[in-house]
């Protein structure tokens, strides 16, 4: 009979750090920028091409307090709530973006945070990033303080999945594109979309709390994942 008790004793401990362990919140940082210069520019051979990433399914991160939460995107894509965003004053890597910000060589172009759960890390879902200079669909740049149009094209693009298993398995499908003004590119290339895209397609295993850079010759990014713990009231 203790013996019994003792076996089901272990089973309800086993069951409740399992749970707690699903139930485990995890933090993203994330840090995209820029490096152009001449140096950068002509380190390599580019190929002239315009490309738009395929973002179908991926999941669009949303502020807490958006309207589309439970609801679909677009494309018909549900919103998850397992991908929230954290405000700007809670955006972790700030020595990092500090650094950054100081240096002329660089330009942050995209900067998040978010929160994931252990069993929507498990699944390994794209995540669609987007940000920086937006263009029309001429190539022209947008305005975002004077306009609403809506941008066919944007300086990042692309997506980001997170995926753990014993470690975190990162693969990131990134996409900057710039005028060909900067790039000195063939202007007649695409014409009239006078932009051209440089990609940054990568795969990384890390764990937790591991700063992580990936790098390309024109841009980078800065990730890092982080246990979460919800401050106490």
């Amino acid at each position: 009979m203790f013996n019994k008790i003792i076996f089901l004793f272990l089973i309800l401990c086993t069951t409740s750090v399992f749970a707690s362990n699903n139930n485990q919140q995890y933090s993203i940082d994330l840090i995209i920028f820029t490096h152009i210069n001449n140096q950068s520019l002509y380190s390599e051979h580019w190929t002239n091409e315009l490309i738009q990433p395929i973002i179908k399914n991926a999941v669009e991160l949303l502020a807490p307090d958006s309207p589309l939460l439970q609801k679909q995107t677009n494309n018909g894509t549900p919103i998850s709530q397992n991908y929230i965003l954290r405000p700007s004053q809670l955006f972790g890597l700030k020595k990092e973006a500090l650094k950054l910000s100081k240096d002329s060589n660089y330009k942050i172009v995209l900067r998040l945070s978010w929160l994931q759960d252990r069993k929507s890390l498990e699944a390994g879902r794209w995540i669609h990033l987007i940000g920086g200079q937006p263009y029309d669909g001429n190539g022209q740049l947008i305005d975002a303080n004077l306009s609403d149009q809506k941008p066919t094209y944007w300086e990042i693009n692309g997506k980001l999945k997170i995926r753990l298993n014993h470690y975190f398995n990162i693969n990131t499908q990134l996409y900057l594109t710039l005028p060909q003004s900067v790039t000195n590119g063939d202007t007649t290339a695409y014409k009239p979309i006078p932009l051209q895209t440089f990609k940054m397609i990568e795969s990384r295993r890390t764990r937790s709390n591991e700063l992580n850079y990936f790098d390309h010759p024109l841009f980078g990014m800065l990730l890092k994942i982080s246990k979460y713990e919800a401050p106490h009231v």
